[in-house]
């Protein structure tokens, strides 16, 4: 199977056309190429060492007790409202520039790939970001939800000025002021996993993804909005102005609605959700650890060797670690194709069909609203009654027949090849969305309580996951694209990430 995932290297293969370079010096290969083609072959060798990694460790844990024995229980409105402003707010601000990224670095001085780097630099204030949210309590979620509305006014006001005077340090910089709310992502999936319990678990990470994917796809619709408003104004080189403008304007209103409407601290408004998911916890670390003694004690009743606990508990751990790697590797990869898919339509469709950078903005948004409908569907219909594992595998064979859909043989010219683009974009995407969802739920019902695999670390991983995610699926498939002139070079990457995620789905299954 692991023969699958270089089919689309073929294919790439066979698209390439040598491209004039023009080199720096005495005409070696320059230091950017350098890092450029370190990007695309770090975005391979990512998720092909996580699942070597996996299969070697070969342990799989079962579902939590803890999780089995929750009772059903659904988030509070109030939470799950904000909550959801915040998701799409988050990921609209990391994709807002998308359309017109490529003209604000050219007009800066810089090239395609730069504008790949600029949406990537996101995921550098994303993991600052994280390690200073990640000490944010549930209970404190208003004051983390007000840093997050902070960072959104300060970082889209510096992107602005910076796309005023043309500055290549300053919008790289300001693209990471901005990503630096992205830690709040930490926060709200803790909202979500902390309040959601039993088999309302899943749907409601579904729901979230289906926030994710609704701020993912309204970044660029607002971009084309900017550019229609800017061209009307006779400055279309100022559309990042516009969206950033009212990216800045989102937060200052989020942050007032908070201080009116959000409660203080969670436990004055719900103590007995707090206190029940306090109780839990503890609960669950205190049957670890009599669980640890009695199996210690059975042992030596039994005559066994000092040794034996031992490889349990080495047994146990290296079950966690393997929950973690496969944890890192579904986040990490889903949102690299989404940000693949997502950087490389624009160009597709704004260069290559001559549609223009507005309409492919809007054309994205579209496939969003698709999305959106799809995700309500299965969360209310589907997400459930079936098991992980069976939705997973329906999933995965439908992204895949979606990106085959997206290739375009031979470069042939006709109206039907933008339309089938456009089809497959749709079926990849909602399947890749709902998987995430799917995927994620899967790890989190694996979490070991009181140990270094609690869930509360795994959250910390799935977001430093997504952002690594977004930093390579962003910036690798600009590179390739500026030196490689095909759809199909972005079509043969998502059917690799595609064919990955069904082998990993298999590498796991087996176990």
């Amino acid at each position: 199977m692991i023969l699958w995932l270089f089919f689309p290297l073929l294919i790439l293969a066979s698209s390439m056309r040598p491209q004039p370079t023009v080199h720096e010096g005495n005409g070696g290969f320059s230091w950017h190429e350098a890092l450029n083609w370190s990007v695309v072959l770090g975005m391979v060798l990512l998720p092909c060492s996580l699942t070597l990694a996996v299969y070697c460790l070969g342990k799989t844990p079962p579902e939590s007790k803890a999780f089995k024995a929750q009772e059903t229980a659904e988030p509070p409105r109030l939470i799950t409202w904000f909550t959801g402003v915040v998701c799409v707010g988050v990921l609209a601000n990391c994709t807002a520039i998308l359309p017109s990224a490529g003209a604000t670095a050219k007009a800066a001085g810089g090239s395609l790939s730069f504008s790949g780097y600029m949406v990537g630099a996101y995921s550098l204030g994303g993991l600052a970001g994280l390690a200073i949210f990640a000490r944010i309590s549930v209970n404190q979620l208003r004051s983390a939800y007000l840093l997050h509305a902070a960072c959104m006014l300060l970082g889209n006001a510096s992107y602005t000025y910076a796309g005023v005077v043309d500055n290549k340090v300053l919008l790289f910089a300001a693209r990471v002021i901005v990503g630096l709310e992205g830690g709040c992502m930490y926060n709200t999936t803790m909202a979500i996993v902390h309040f959601a319990r039993g088999t309302a678990r899943t749907p409601n990470l579904i729901i979230y993804q289906l926030w994710l994917a609704c701020g993912v796809t309204l970044g660029p619709p607002l971009n084309s909005a900017s550019m229609k408003v800017s061209a009307m104004l006779g400055q279309e080189r100022y559309a990042d102005v516009g969206v950033n403008l009212a990216m800045s304007i989102w937060g200052a209103v989020l942050g007032l609605a908070l201080l009116l409407l959000f409660p203080r601290r969670l436990s004055t408004e719900y103590p007995s959700l707090i206190q029940d998911s306090e109780e839990s916890v503890q609960d669950d670390s205190t049957r670890t650890h009599t669980k640890g003694i009695a199996q210690q004690t059975d042992d030596d009743s039994k005559g066994s060797s000092p040794g034996s606990d031992g490889h349990d508990k080495a047994g146990s751990q290296e079950a966690g670690f393997t929950t973690a790697l496969i944890l890192i590797d579904t986040a990490s990869s889903r949102m690299i194709q989404r940000l693949l898919w997502e950087s490389g339509t624009v160009i597709v469709l704004a260069d290559y069909y001559k549609w223009g950078t507005a309409n492919a903005g809007l054309a994205i948004g579209a496939v969003g609203a698709c999305n959106a409908a799809f995700q309500m569907i299965f969360a209310c219909k589907i997400a459930g009654h079936v098991s992980d594992e069976r939705i997973l595998l329906i999933l995965e064979m439908t992204q895949v027949i979606g990106v085959l859909l997206m290739f375009r043989p031979g470069n042939s010219d006709g109206p039907i090849w933008p339309v089938l683009f456009v089809l497959g974009s749709i079926i990849a995407y909602c399947s890749n969305q709902v998987w995430g969802g799917v995927s994620t739920s899967f790890c989190f019902k694996r979490a070991m309580p009181g140990t270094r695999f609690c869930q509360e670390n795994l959250v910390i991983l799935n977001q430093a996951s997504l952002f690594i995610g977004i930093a390579f699926g962003s910036t690798a498939i600009r590179i390739l694209m500026e030196h490689l002139h095909s759809q199909n070079i972005l079509a043969a990457c998502l059917l690799f990430g595609a064919l990955h995620q069904r082998l990993m789905s298999c590498v796991v299954s087996s176990h």
